[in-house]
């Protein structure tokens, strides 16, 4: 449904912010009634987190929007640009398979709580390139739990992304950029009317770049760590066969050819105690080799921010020859198809049908340690399917919006690894630790959403049920290999058969499988006020409740007995929400601050859990504990003159254990406390073209690496803070030439995606805290690049 009523539109902006002094003068200034000479009215924006056209300042939901100038003002190329930007969301590399399949958070909700739609469709995979840039139109996040009218894996939040579409003018663009680390990305797009109302559209992207992390004394393609080489293409077609009905046809594919865990080792302690396990061998090759033992953050090791020893003894007593059982590697296909068809009834009843199919294979092998010692390859193949049907309406003379809809999701992945690791015994490697999973879901949701307009013409009530049907089933599988026993079960040889490369052969009489399954049946709701005090300030009030399905997992251990093992799923996640907040403009629509606060009962929060035994260890997925969870968001906007204008978003969050049992912190890991983005963005029109000129400084909290205060992997990951900036000329007689020089982490800041600490590969059993490596994936150095398009 399309904005109707006079009093939604508001002037909405999302370009921007300022300073905390800066943002307090300017305000006392405003509110005092001063005129600022020659002041733009910021623009409106229209979002559709509440399922239908809105203004965002009229809507009671904690939301950030990005047109595609802004992601380009803001210098923001993908996921983890986006996270930069926009406070009280996290996208951190994944524990095991680093920043290619990173995970969400929002306001301290992740491991899977927080939705990622394409085009209306709910896709699973978060793959790095799925939310590159360059065919974006839109992109919203909604922060805070949205289970009524997006459903599952909602308690968080959702990323909502919206492509370009096809129109009705024959146009087009071709753009080339070049920067450092040998930068060269090629994009073209071109839009052509086969008809009064039959449109194309296709879209291709090339980006390549060499990597930034460098292996010491290796050559050739395994030299080097964090490079890009992306082809995404896409073709769209649009068809309006009267001016009541829209369809929308989309496929884009995407393929990844990338060494993309850029893992560096930051610290080593080893002086403290006897090593044991890697480090053991590692200084034992070192020594047999003539070289020296090792010594605390070993310059052999821990050589720089950007360069990773070059180690590997897998097969040989010599760690400084890189044999090809250490490749790494990175390589997908992503294969979208979205679907929607619009039909305006009437003028107050429009149905939306969408569907989508996402198809996913990604096959990676990640250096564990950054030394050579444990290379780990998974394998994941992945399908879903999503259907929805959609009728929002205007009711009761126009007093009632109206979202209702029913929805069907299904998705099937099977993931496979094991992990190629030093063997002490025999100074060789060995294939241990194979697993394989099988996870299915299949979930029917119905839902509907009012609002209603009460006569006064300023006050609204929101009411959302969503009832949730979902069944899941996991099949998971472990293969006994080499030393690798699992108890109570036949030895067996052949499954640790070692081809090149590190290529396993897996022998279906040494596997052991374990199926399971469960059903859910939840019902979500939403309740909320909100009141037009006046013209410019509206204040709103809401509860919510979200609900995440219970997960299975498997990581393989010797420990286990297939005779007597079962599986279960974890209880569901449940999060119940309330905030409260303020959406305002001042000064004629120069000054616009909008607040939320938010206090959440986080219950059943699924994490993963070390199970040792002996030399053996695995990780689970369990319910661990219950999490309150307070903090705000504030957005702010001023338009300084018709110029320029600055803006500042902050938020804060506090996420602590309910009831912690010593010795946890009261903390919860990897959430930062606090985080902003600050900047400013100006234009001038010139006698030849126009000048735009942006910048922005983004700061992330430090945040603890785990709530366990007396693991030997407990730190606290550094804060930091991004310089980013953008100049862009446009020129020629109409406007279609385009130059622009960017720049990311302009000071060059070393700085840490996400870190890890271990502890038990240097002592065994029982664990310390005296010997430890720490390990980051490196966020990126200082990016520049240039940029020319054309469009025609």
């Amino acid at each position: 449904m399309k904005l109707k009523k006079e009093n939604t539109m508001k002037k909405t902006d999302n370009s921007g912010a300022m300073s905390w002094p800066a943002l307090v003068l300017s305000s006392v200034a405003l509110l005092s009634g001063i005129p600022q000479a020659g002041a733009q009215q910021l623009s409106e924006i229209v979002v559709t987190a509440e399922r239908r056209e809105t203004n965002l300042q009229d809507t009671p939901i904690s939301v950030i929007s990005f047109n595609a100038d802004q992601l380009e003002s803001t210098v923001v190329r993908d996921l983890f640009d986006i996270s930069d930007a926009v406070p009280n969301l996290n996208i951190n590399p994944g524990r095991g398979s680093g920043p290619a399949a990173p995970g969400f958070n929002i306001r301290g909700v992740g491991n899977g709580g927080v939705a990622l739609y394409i085009d209306n469709i709910y896709f699973p995979n978060t793959s790095r390139s799925a939310l590159g840039t360059s065919d974006l139109e839109s992109l919203e996040i909604l922060r805070g739990p949205q289970g009524t009218l997006f459903g599952r894996n909602s308690t968080g939040g959702a990323v909502r992304a919206f492509t370009r579409k096809p129109t009705d003018a024959y146009e087009g663009e071709v753009a080339v950029q070049l920067g450092n680390y040998n930068q060269l990305d090629f994009q073209g797009r071109i839009n052509i009317p086969l008809s009064d109302n039959v449109f194309v559209k296709g879209e291709l992207s090339r980006l390549t770049r060499d990597g930034y992390v460098k292996r010491f004394g290796v050559s050739g393609d395994q030299s080097e760590l964090g490079d890009v080489d992306d082809t995404i293409s896409s073709i769209a077609f649009r068809w309006i066969p009267n001016e009541s009905v829209t369809v929308d046809l989309k496929v884009r594919h995407e393929e990844s050819n990338r060494n993309p865990v850029v893992r560096n080792l930051e610290k080593l302690e080893v002086s403290n105690q006897a090593l044991f396990y890697h480090y053991k061998e590692l200084d034992r090759h070192l020594v047999a080799t003539g070289q020296s033992a090792l010594i605390d953050n070993d310059p052999r090791i821990v050589r720089d921010d950007y360069t990773n020893s070059g180690f590997c003894f897998l097969f040989d007593n010599d760690p400084t020859t890189f044999e090809s059982a250490c490749n790494t590697g990175y390589s997908s296909e992503n294969q979208q198809i979205t679907g929607n068809v619009e039909w305006d009834i009437n003028e107050n009843h429009t149905f939306t049908f969408s569907g989508g199919y996402q198809d996913v294979t990604v096959s990676q092998r990640i250096d564990w340690l950054t030394i050579g010692a444990e290379i780990r390859t998974q394998n994941y193949d992945s399908n879903a399917l999503m259907l929805e049907g959609l009728l929002n309406s205007e009711l009761l003379e126009g007093n009632l919006d109206l979202a209702t809809g029913i929805n069907y999701y299904s998705d099937e992945n099977d993931q496979y690894s094991h992990v190629l690791r030093n063997n002490s015994s025999n100074q060789m490697a060995d294939t241990r630790d194979i697993h394989g999973d099988t996870f299915e879901r299949d979930a029917l949701g119905i839902f509907s959403q009012g609002v209603y307009h009460f006569p006064n013409g300023q006050t609204n009530m929101t009411l959302g049920l969503r009832y949730t049907s979902e069944d899941t089933s996991a099949i998971l599988r472990e293969w006994e290999s080499g030393d690798f026993d699992i108890k109570g079960w036949k030895e067996c040889s052949t499954a640790s058969s070692i081809g090149g490369g590190g290529v396993v052969v897996r022998d279906p009489d040494c596997m052991v499988t374990i199926p399971g399954s469960e059903s859910y049946n939840e019902l979500d709701w939403k309740l909320g006020l909100d009141h037009d005090v006046n013209d410019n300030l509206m204040v709103f009030a809401s509860g919510s409740k979200a609900y995440r399905s219970g997960a299975f997992s498997h990581t393989a251990s010797a420990s286990i007995d297939p005779s007597n093992i079962s599986i279960s799923a974890t209880e569901p996640e449940k999060l119940v929400n309330v905030e409260v907040g303020i959406r305002s403009e001042w000064n004629n629509n120069r000054f616009r601050l909008n607040f939320t606060y938010f206090d959440m009962d986080f219950t059943n929060r699924q994490g993963p859990k070390l199970v040792a035994s002996g030399n053996s260890a695995m990780v689970i997925i369990v319910n661990n504990g219950d999490v309150e969870i307070n903090g705000w968001e504030m957005d702010a906007n001023l338009a300084v003159t018709d110029d320029l204008s600055v803006f500042l978003s902050y938020g804060y969050t506090n996420a602590e254990l309910a009831n912690p049992v010593p010795p946890n912190s009261v903390k919860v890991a990897g959430v930062p406390e606090y985080s902003y983005n600050i900047g400013g963005n100006y234009s001038r029109q010139l006698a030849d073209g126009e000048l735009l000129i942006s910048l922005n400084y983004t700061w992330q909290d430090e945040r603890f690496s785990t709530s366990r205060i007396n693991r030997e992997d407990v730190h606290t990951q550094a804060s930091y803070g991004l310089l980013n900036g953008n100049i862009q000329y446009v020129f020629g007689d109409d406007r279609e030439w385009t130059a622009s020089l960017s720049g990311r982490n302009l000071t060059d800041e070393a700085y840490g995606l996400g870190e890890l600490r271990f502890g038990r590969f240097f002592m065994g059993s029982p664990r310390g805290t005296k010997n430890f490596m720490q390990l980051a994936d490196r966020g990126a150095p200082r990016m520049i690049f240039a940029k020319v398009s054309r469009a025609f």
